[in-house]
């Protein structure tokens, strides 16, 4: 197998299973010059997610909670704004017949908002928000993820580096290599047990590195110039954190329903004003995922749906689509290119609204757990006849505490 083809195999290893706490702050600048409006602001957010994966059922949670500062200008005023998110979500894919890729789906999802703002001219701004989105349906196809398989790509691509290895690395070694790396876990559970003298902390190792000595070996190279500072090169390698690939497809229909309660606080040194309103939307959902990787370095992904949905007896129609790249540069490296397109509109023509967005990230591996993320973005909107175009810059620190 050459160092730039990539052909999917069977990997459909029993269980992957993993959960990630991120931590991430980062600071960044925004000129929406179709309103002669810049701002300037500050982000703190923590991630969590959970993914369980086998044959019968797939399983995602994941909550954020984000706080903001923002400094903004227009036309002479300024305003200062925060503001805090959370967030709850969870899906689940059952698959009920073994020899199929037929699923069952279940979701949910619920989120708070609170923002609080006040201008140069003393005006002040509360918004809160709840909402919450349930959905059921059924499917076809199966995403499946590639992180480990992955990982043997990116320890062949270090040897490379430190070892002079001829471009054909069989397909049946990157398999045997991914399998090993799957059951690291195994490896700790069953030689953490074994008596001896000293520490049994990581005792496991001297077995994981002998049973990887053994695939790599078949490598002629690498049997010449096997090295324990390979191995821990090896080791770092598969620590290294990367953001998910899957490969496959899913395409699904499902019976929507979201519910959103705001509640707006205004007041000025005349007024003072609150507000509170209701939005409830019902609809089918028809939506399309799929995830690819066209080489061992670079992967496609897409994101589509179509939503018909009632608000109160009103029809309005909503259409995403979200392709999306990512290219490994490097082991250290990789850049990221994302596309989105919105279009919602309702059927009476009363009301439209378009936008699209480019975004380019260029992502830095500092460690095994942290990285610099520098994004770029821009927006382009049409709501009803007014264009509202933005070009964002963001610098983030990720650093994931497990």
């Amino acid at each position: 197998m050459k160092a730039s083809a990539y052909k999917p195999v069977d990997f459909r290893f029993p269980l992957v299973e993993y959960g990630n706490l991120m931590y991430s702050m980062s600071a960044g600048s925004q000129n929406e010059y179709s309103l002669d409006m810049g701002s300037y602001g500050f982000r703190n957010q923590l991630d969590f997610k959970y993914f369980r994966q086998t044959d019968d059922i797939t399983t995602i949670l994941e909550s954020a909670f984000t706080a903001n500062y923002q400094f903004s200008y227009q036309n002479g005023m300024e305003r200062e704004s925060w503001r805090v998110y959370d967030n709850i979500s969870g899906s689940l894919n059952m698959y009920p017949f073994k020899k199929t890729d037929l699923f069952i789906k279940a979701g949910l999802s619920i989120s708070h908002s609170y923002d609080y703002s006040f201008d140069s001219h003393y005006n002040l701004r509360k918004d809160r928000y709840f909402r919450n989105t349930q959905l059921a349906g059924i499917g076809f196809g199966r995403l499946r993820n590639l992180d480990t398989y992955n990982k043997a790509l990116r320890v062949i691509r270090m040897l490379r580096k430190y070892v002079k290895i001829d471009d054909s690395v069989s397909e049946a070694l990157i398999k045997d290599l991914a399998q090993l790396i799957y059951k690291k876990d195994e490896y700790k559970k069953k030689y953490s047990q074994i008596k001896h003298a000293g520490s049994n902390e990581e005792y496991w190792r001297k077995y994981y590195y002998r049973d990887m000595q053994r695939i790599l070996n078949r490598i002629k190279a690498i049997k010449k110039n096997s090295s324990f500072f390979l191995l821990a090169k090896i080791d770092e390698t598969t620590e290294q954190y990367f953001p998910e690939r899957f490969y496959g497809f899913e395409l699904f229909y499902t019976i929507e329903r979201r519910e959103r309660f705001s509640v707006l606080s205004q007041k000025t040194f005349f007024t003072a004003s609150e507000s509170s309103a209701t939005d409830k939307e019902f609809g089918h959902v028809v939506q399309f995922k799929l995830g690819y990787p066209l080489l061992s370095s670079f992967h496609v992904s897409l994101d589509a749906s179509f939503f018909p949905a009632d608000n109160y007896g009103q029809k309005y129609y909503y259409f995403e689509f979200q392709p999306a790249l990512i290219f490994e540069l490097s082991n250290y490296f990789y850049v990221t290119l994302d596309y989105m397109f919105n279009y919602s509109f309702a059927a009476d023509g009363s009301s439209s609204f378009l936008s699209h967005k480019i975004s380019i990230g260029a992502s830095y591996l500092i460690s095994r757990n942290m990285s610099m993320v520098f994004t770029s973005e821009f927006y382009d909107n049409l709501n009803y006849g007014m264009g509202i175009k933005h070009w964002k810059n963001n610098l983030e620190l990720k650093w994931r505490i497990f």
